[in-house]
């Protein structure tokens, strides 16, 4: 019939340093993963006829991370530290929607860096002592919107 995952993988979301190392993210939910198209107009002063031109696409990727799923309290703040510290100090880094799959790419296949935008810390529900935080990453070049094959 086919094959049972995805084209980007199937397993939790992936954060890898430039440096070296990395982030897993087991227990996050992906709210949104979508291209976000950049175009230009390019209208003709005689006919007043536009042609529209894309230019290429940035990824935007927003998930939601259950901090109180992180094991003990220590951990979960160690964990909330760490994806803060992304934003706070302008932390470049490739993103793997899953795990399993591969990093996004440019249309050349070269790495394309990301950079966490948002962190916003909110309770699950309230009185209960569960925490999340809704995260938004986007990349700073252009991806190739479709993962190159690896098999």
């Amino acid at each position: 019939m086919g094959a049972d995952f995805g084209i980007y993988g199937e397993s939790y979301p992936y954060i890898a340093y430039t440096g070296g190392g990395g982030l897993a993210l087991p227990n996050a939910k992906i709210i949104s993963s979508k291209p976000e198209w950049d175009y230009i107009v390019l209208p003709s002063r005689k006919t007043g006829h536009r042609t529209i031109r894309r230019k290429g696409a940035h990824w935007v990727f927003e998930f939601v991370y259950y901090v109180f799923k992180a094991g003990t309290l220590a951990q979960q703040h160690t964990l909330a530290d760490t994806i803060q510290d992304l934003l706070w100090n302008g932390t470049q880094f490739y993103l793997y929607q899953h795990a399993d799959g591969d990093a996004f790419r440019n249309a050349a296949g070269g790495g394309v860096l990301f950079q966490l935008v948002e962190f916003q810390p909110y309770p699950v529900e309230n009185g209960l002592y569960r925490d999340a935080i809704r995260c938004k990453i986007i990349s700073l070049d252009y991806v190739k919107v479709v993962p190159l094959r690896t098999y």
